[in-house]
C-alpha cells in the first residue's frame, strides 16, 4: 500500500505503532513514520479495542489538512 494517500481534505499516513498507554480517558498511540519522525495520536477504549492493535503493527493515520501542523 501506499505510504501517503491523499483526497480533497485529508491524508492518510501509512505508520508504525511503537508505544501506547492509557492516559485517563484516553489512550495516547506514538507512532514511527517510514521517513523517521514520530507522530502521536489518541484513541477512545472502545476504538483501541475494537482495533486490536500490536506493537510493531502497521496502522493509517487520517489527519485533515486543515489540521496538520508541523514542529521543528
Amino acid at each position: 500500500s501506499a505510504l501517503v494517500t491523499q483526497d480533497d481534505d485529508s491524508l492518510t499516513l501509512t505508520a508504525r505503532l511503537i508505544e501506547a498507554r492509557c492516559e485517563g480517558p484516553l489512550w495516547r498511540l506514538r507512532c514511527a513514520l517510514p521517513c523517521g519522525l514520530e507522530a502521536e495520536t489518541y484513541a477512545l477504549p472502545t476504538l483501541w479495542r475494537e482495533l486490536a492493535l500490536e506493537i510493531g503493527g502497521t496502522l493509517g493515520l487520517r489527519i485533515r489538512q486543515a489540521d496538520l501542523h508541523l514542529l521543528v
